[in-house]
């Protein structure tokens, strides 16, 4: 469970990563938001997964080996932050899914040690 955790949280990772590389003028809330997620998942949740994973798991993908979802080139595009806030609504909800998905996952393994 966790190894799988820990690659939808580096799938998400480098979607965000992604998103920030697209060209958009007005990003500029949005890009600070993901900047600050993008900290909070490295040293939060990354770190740490990868910290319990070395010490059970003889092998895992790193997160260069883990792609996030590939962009399209918004310069075709007539609207490219529309693009942009497509893709950020997206990787947004998947982020809010996940969190949920730990949290409740956390509360079922408290309930049943103690």
């Amino acid at each position: 469970m966790i190894q799988e955790e820990n690659y939808a949280f580096s799938f998400l990772y480098n979607s965000i990563n992604n998103i920030l590389k697209m060209e958009n003028p007005f990003r500029g809330r949005t890009e600070k938001s993901f900047n600050k997620t993008l900290n909070i998942l490295r040293k939060n949740i990354l770190c740490n997964y990868r910290n319990i994973l070395h010490v059970y798991s003889a092998r895992w993908f790193s997160i260069d080996e883990i792609n996030g979802i590939q962009m399209s080139n918004p310069h075709k595009q007539h609207a490219p932050s529309l693009v942009y806030n497509g893709y950020s609504m997206i990787v947004i909800r998947l982020l809010q899914e996940w969190i949920k998905n730990v949290n409740e996952f956390a509360v079922n393994i408290e309930k049943k040690v103690y």
